[in-house]
């Protein structure tokens, strides 16, 4: 900063070398002494409440009292205008509590895991005044993978996600769609790049693999080029978007051929100068136009 003394931070340590103090760049706020400070704590007796997820197939969510004193590690940072955070991890590293304190007292937001780590519920600030879970708190549900299969967000309708046996999500479906009888669909190249992404009415959950393929010689699936090696029962596919990837190939399509400003000064000179990227894509409007669109790579140059 042009005539400022203080364009720059410090910091200061404890005895294990952890930040404790960090000063406010500017001669404004160094005059004024703003800094940001770090306090490192353990919880009380009765200062952090302990939830539980019980992996009863239930889905339940357990108040069991409080965690026991000196059990979970705090950090309270303070920032320039006095406001505090403080935040809880347990053992394992897992954060279980964010608290902002303000006037009206602390503003508190529980996170809740299962026996095997993963997040099941986050417990808004209001749900510690009023217990409604479907309002206050969001939920998760897993699969015997660990891929997440159900997210119920506060007054939303749920949504569901399905996925192969390579756990890549196949197909989503959230409220607003499950009440048009829609389910959105995600299909991948032998890299598990997602190469079409649309909609469909029907839909085979049964979670096989899909092996994808691109020819530009074949119309394939709705004149994207892609092929399948089995029938995917989409019921009325519609495509929202299509990506091509490692060459321009995809300019000989039915969709492109026509296309004169798509095919202008692409370079195929050096077929491997967009190996790895993305070199073409199709979208869906919300009226039923396909936007399409070239991504154009310059070519590698040999340093050596």
């Amino acid at each position: 900063m042009e005539h400022d003394n203080h364009a720059y931070s410090d910091n200061t340590y404890d005895a294990l070398d952890r930040i404790t103090r960090t000063t406010t760049p500017g001669d404004a706020w160094h005059s004024a002494g703003k800094s940001v400070t770090k306090e490192h704590i353990t919880n009380g007796a009765s200062d952090v409440k302990l939830y539980t997820a019980p992996m009863d197939g239930e889905n339940h969510l357990v108040k069991s009292g409080y965690y026991a004193k000196c059990t979970l590690s705090g950090e309270k940072t303070t920032d320039e205008d006095g406001h505090t955070l403080t935040i809880f991890t347990d053992k394992l590293g897992r954060k279980v509590l964010e608290r902002r304190a303000s006037d009206e007292g602390n503003n508190d937001t529980y996170f809740v895991y299962n026996d095997l780590g993963q997040l099941r519920f986050v417990l808004s600030p209001e749900y510690q005044n009023d217990r409604h879970k479907a309002i206050f708190a969001y939920e998760y549900r897993y699969d015997n993978r660990g891929n997440v299969v159900k997210k119920i967000l506060p007054q939303c309708e749920y949504i569901q996600y399905w996925y192969d046996t390579t756990d890549r999500l196949i197909y989503m479906q959230d409220g607003r769609m499950r009440t048009k009888g829609l389910y959105r669909f995600y299909l991948y190249d032998n890299l598990s790049r997602i190469v079409v992404e649309g909609t469909c009415s029907s839909c085979n959950r049964g979670g096989s693999v899909t092996h994808t393929k691109f020819n530009a010689s074949n119309a394939g699936f709705l004149n994207t080029g892609y092929t399948f090696d089995h029938n995917l029962n989409l019921g009325n596919p519609k495509l929202e978007v299509v990506n091509y990837y490692d060459d321009y190939s995809f300019l000989n399509l039915p969709l492109f051929k026509n296309d004169k400003a798509l095919k202008k000064a692409t370079n195929t000179s050096n077929p491997t100068c967009a190996k790895g990227y993305v070199t073409g894509t199709i979208t869906a409007t919300n009226n039923g136009d396909l936007l399409l669109t070239k991504v154009s790579h310059p070519q590698k140059v040999d340093l050596k």
